[in-house]
């Protein structure tokens, strides 16, 4: 069955899509001088294996080529038929089908070639015959003995497919695949000659930087480098400037209510004496400027107190007399003329915020009474209105306009109890806050000054938008509730 001097025999096992794929390798081993078979078809039928086996009663190693068309699954399947029917020869190996490495595989089988041959011997094989004196045939019926089923049948009375033969390639397919392997060969050699006139290529070049990405990597660091020292003395000034603001703010007030004295009186001598005699605020008619210039005068400490000789008469003294008396008649009027501006500044009305805008309602209720704070906390405690610390929170009232929320809120009675009004921008923020904000867009009692006239927009809040919006008052898709603030005591 073998040529001579061929121990072992190799058979090829794979789908009949890897047909042409394996001829290659077919043809290495079969120039090599190894007895060679191919079974293809195993994926699809299983028990062609099992013939192959039957077949084969000398020494023989049993290829599995793994592809797409033969999985795992398929292998383990076709492993399980070959060690219940294999003989005391037989040996089986699994390899990845490569059609661009032809060699890798030849070299694999022929491996598995010489671990047979080490491990089994025709000697071997023939004293185990005469010892127990079994024939080759009867290993064979007993190799019979263990039939294979489908996949389907286990489990069932199904009788297995009878088996087939093994089908050898004839001399025009054996021709397709070689001519086939020799294109693969001419696109291989194609390929090598492309990737070696690359290198070539590469080379002839100049002198270039070999390795151009840590290049670029180090001037991309020192550009960040550089990049962060200006944000470290971008932010040093900032910091620098907002002391210096903060400082130009409350140095002002470190000074009292001196310094505007002081800049008050005239000539530059006079300046350090009144500092140092600067009385406190007197109430009452000592604020008037000429009053207060005595006082600090008569307070001003005497040197020839102390003990020490006596300075003769300045210039500097005859100035500040005389910026005195001088400076009498002109802080009088210069008096009146301030006393405007304060008063004006302390009973301007401030600048209203978009937020804390006042809603244009009469002045609310009075807090409730005992008897209505018990009759809120049973209406919260039956579901039928809600609080948050110390607001109460009415059911959505449904859409109007701003207009009609307001007189709404106004007129409502809950179960007697009076003082509802519509919620302020913030009350609404706290609710979202705690998640007791519906779905819709509800009024608030804030007005949006910077939007049309300053009093036909209110904001308007809903828990889906983050930012409130700015909404005319004549707009009927807003919703409106109505809240009360609960007594503090």
């Amino acid at each position: 069955m073998f040529p001579a001097g061929q121990d072992i025999a190799v058979t090829l096992c794979c789908a009949r899509a890897d047909t042409a794929l394996i001829q290659p390798v077919v043809e290495r081993l079969e120039s090599e001088g190894v007895w060679t078979n191919l079974v293809e078809g195993v994926a699809e039928d299983p028990f062609l294996l099992g013939s192959a086996i039957d077949e084969e009663a000398g020494a023989c190693v049993f290829v599995i080529c793994q592809s797409a068309a033969l999985g795992n699954a398929e292998y383990r399947r076709l492993v399980g038929i070959h060690n219940a029917r294999k003989g005391p020869r037989h040996a089986l190996i699994g390899l990845s089908l490569d059609p661009e490495e032809p060699l890798r595989m030849v070299e694999a089988i022929n491996s598995a070639i010489a671990m047979a041959q080490r491990n089994q011997s025709d000697e071997s094989m023939s004293r185990g015959a005469i010892q127990t004196g079994a024939s080759e045939s009867s290993i064979l019926r007993l190799r019979d003995v263990v039939g294979v089923t489908t996949i389907d049948a286990i489990g069932t009375d199904a009788e297995p497919p009878p088996t087939q033969r093994v089908t050898v390639r004839n001399r025009k397919e054996r021709a397709r695949a070689k001519e086939a392997s020799e294109t693969l060969e001419a696109k291989l050699a194609e390929r090598r000659d492309k990737l070696e006139a690359a290198r070539a290529a590469r080379d002839k070049l100049p002198d270039a930087p070999k390795r151009p990405r840590i290049e670029q990597a180090k001037r991309r660091l020192a550009r960040e480098r550089r990049g962060s020292g200006s944000w470290f003395i971008a932010g040093f000034a900032g910091i620098a400037f907002l002391l210096l603001a903060v400082f130009a703010l409350i140095g002002p007030d470190l000074g009292g209510d001196d310094s505007d004295t002081e800049t008050t009186r005239s000539g530059a001598a006079a300046q350090p004496r009144a500092k140092q005699g600067a009385p406190p605020t007197v109430a009452g008619d000592d604020k008037a400027p000429g009053k207060a210039l005595t006082t600090k005068t008569e307070e001003v400490p005497n040197e020839s107190d102390s003990g020490a000789d006596e300075p003769a008469a300045t210039e500097d003294g005859a100035a500040i007399q005389a910026g005195e008396a001088a400076g009498s008649d002109e802080s009088d009027s210069s008096g009146a003329a301030e006393a405007e501006p304060a008063q004006a500044e302390d009973t301007a009305e401030p600048a209203d915020a978009e937020e804390t805008a006042a809603l244009e309602q009469p002045e609310p209720a009075p807090a409730p009474s005992s008897e209505d704070a018990d009759v809120l906390a049973a209406a919260i405690a039956k579901g039928e209105l809600q609080s948050l610390n110390l607001l109460v929170i009415a059911p959505d009232e449904g859409p109007s306009t701003w207009m009609s929320a307001a007189n709404l809120c106004r007129n409502k009675r809950f179960q007697g109890v009076r003082g509802w009004r519509m919620p302020t921008l913030n009350e609404l923020k706290a609710l979202r806050k705690a998640r007791m904000l519906g779905e819709e867009r509800y009024w608030s009692a804030t007005l949006a000054r910077k939007h049309g006239t300053g009093k036909d927009h209110v904001y308007v809040f809903s828990r889906a938008v983050y930012l409130p919006e700015a909404v005319a008052k004549a707009d009927e898709g807003v919703h409106a509730f109505c809240v009360l603030d609960r007594s503090q005591g």
